[in-house]
């Protein structure tokens, strides 16, 4: 190698050298690491956050659900009423209303119609048995038997037909126990084919509100 060829060498190795000094200087702060003896490392910059609303969807109230009404007793209406025999009644069928027992059973059943015609609910019926005694009574509700209506009510009188006259007598209370008819006299029969007795009950008079005589209130057909 020539001396003109190392004191170009030397010149070239002196430039690099001192330009490596200069670097950092043209470096960005937050490349200058590690940082120089009494530099302060760059504070960082808060970065703000936006908080962005969700919308939010108010529901709808609920609504509440309507429990259902149960069907109330239908009471008899007040004032001066009374209850007699409906016309054709009482009628004598087979005992439909228990296969099982067919004629060793015997009783009466029917319903008891109001001013309109409605079938009344919660009406005491009482059947007296005179030939057992004045204590002898059997009772029933309107609406408890409804295979005979709405209003239906059913007692049992005996377990076999039996051929009476005026030993039976049946009469409505309403819920007070106040009496809607007289005593009313039924017949039965030793007779398989008329073990069961229908016997209906309707409000038959109405006391008018300006006085006079009272207005018979016409009746429903035999049930069935």
């Amino acid at each position: 190698m020539t001396h003109k060829k190392a004191a170009l060498i030397m010149i070239l190795f002196a430039i690099i050298l001192s330009g490596c000094s200069a670097i950092p200087e043209m470096l960005p702060p937050w490349l200058d690491w590690p940082p120089s003896e009494g530099t302060e490392p760059p504070t960082p910059t808060a970065t703000t956050v936006v908080e962005t609303a969700v919308p939010t969807h108010t529901l709808p109230a609920e609504t509440p659900i309507a429990e259902p009404t149960p069907t109330e007793a239908v009471s008899p209406p007040d004032g001066d009423f009374t209850y007699t025999l409906q016309a054709g009644n009482p009628f004598y069928l087979p005992n439909f209303n228990h296969p099982d027992a067919d004629c060793n059973w015997m009783g009466i059943a029917g319903q008891v119609f109001g001013p309109e015609g409605e079938s009344l609910l919660g009406v005491t019926i009482e059947v007296g048995d005179l030939g057992a005694g004045d204590s002898a009574v059997f009772s029933g509700i309107t609406g408890e038997a409804q295979a005979y209506g709405l209003g239906g009510y059913e007692i049992m009188l005996a377990d076999a037909p039996l051929a009476t006259s005026g030993v039976y007598w049946v009469q409505a209370f309403d819920a007070e126990g106040v009496p809607l008819s007289a005593r009313i006299f039924f017949d039965t029969f030793a007779d398989c084919e008329r073990n069961l007795v229908l016997l209906n009950l309707v409000y038959t008079l109405v006391e008018s509100p300006m006085g006079g005589e009272p207005t018979p209130v016409p009746t429903l057909e035999p049930y069935p």
